[in-house]
């Protein structure tokens, strides 16, 4: 009993305290029983949809940070690889033919890495501007790559180059260059079709430049392509790096005598119209992200 004469009591059942008839913890058990609570479907509904969005939420995360390699990009690619190639001053005068030009030049440029189809072609050397030797293409080309290098020969076989790194005098029989670099040429036979031969990864023996003579893959029958110092005579043969299984002349042989020779490389655009230009460093920037993101796949293939 306390001071104020009433008696307090404790209920052994519940284990809860009471004040005379009054117990407040029954009185919150009471409104709690009043109180809607949801159904077993309602929950399973909600969790349901919780579980859905929550998958929704992942699909957009993995799309968000999902990068394709060059190969899927070039596949999915916009109308850039639909269009002509656009070029900086000078047009090609090899592709200029008024047959097969404008077919040629759309399928080369659609062999091209992704990332250099929205580039403008600019014409750093040119075998009737520059003058004819190999002293002259190595200045004309200097740092600068990737290159697309295209030669006609006086039977009008058109072949030529992807050049992954700039031409350079190679020290003594030492190859360089990358798995970007391709070999390619359009088959007069038939209706200049392009012929088109990547990296087999077979071996590394891409780039070779001296000051006698330039060429391209090894292993095998001979250098993929091989030009002289004059500009004047060369060579096309089966190589490994390539897997060209024979020359990449049209014609009967593999020995050829150049008419022609031009050297491309490639300025970026932010637009596909010809007078959005963009300067000459950054397009050089541009380019190189090719070389970037394709040594990446390829580490990356190394390691796997």
């Amino acid at each position: 009993e306390n001071s104020h004469g009433r008696a307090r009591s404790c209920s052994a059942d519940s284990g809860t305290a009471a004040v005379g008839n009054f117990s407040p913890l029954g009185k919150v058990k009471e409104w709690f029983s009043n109180f809607p609570t949801p159904s077993k479907d309602r929950n399973e509904r909600h969790l349901r949809k919780s579980s859905s969005e929550r998958a929704i939420d992942v699909s957009v995360i993995k799309k968000k940070t999902s990068h394709p390699s060059l190969d899927t990009v070039g596949e999915n690619s916009d109308s850039f690889s639909n269009e002509e190639p656009i070029f900086f001053e000078k047009p090609s005068r090899i592709l200029s033919c008024p047959t097969h030009g404008e077919k040629m030049r759309k399928s080369l440029k659609s062999a091209l890495p992704y990332a250099l189809q929205s580039c403008s072609w600019n014409l750093v050397y040119d075998f009737f501007t520059d003058g004819i030797s190999l002293e002259k293409l190595y200045a004309k080309t200097e740092h600068r790559a990737p290159t697309l290098m295209i030669i006609k020969t006086v039977e009008d076989d058109i072949f030529g180059i992807l050049a992954s790194d700039a031409w350079c005098m190679s020290k003594g029989r030492s190859f360089y260059g990358t798995g970007e670099t391709f070999v390619f040429s359009f088959d007069k036979r038939n209706e200049n079709e392009l012929c088109l031969f990547r990296w087999t990864k077979k071996n590394n023996l891409f780039m070779h430049s001296t000051s006698t003579h330039l060429a391209v893959g090894a292993g095998g029958a001979g250098f993929a392509v091989c030009v002289d110092s004059d500009l004047e005579h060369g060579t096309s043969n089966a190589c490994e790096t390539f897997g060209n299984p024979k020359s990449l002349l049209s014609s009967d042989g593999n020995e050829f005598v150049l008419e022609s020779l031009e050297v491309f490389s490639f300025e970026a655009r932010l637009a596909k119209s010809p007078s959005d230009k963009v300067s000459p460093a950054k397009g050089r920037r541009r380019a190189s992200l090719f070389g970037l993101e394709q040594r990446s796949i390829l580490l990356k293939e190394s390691i796997t």
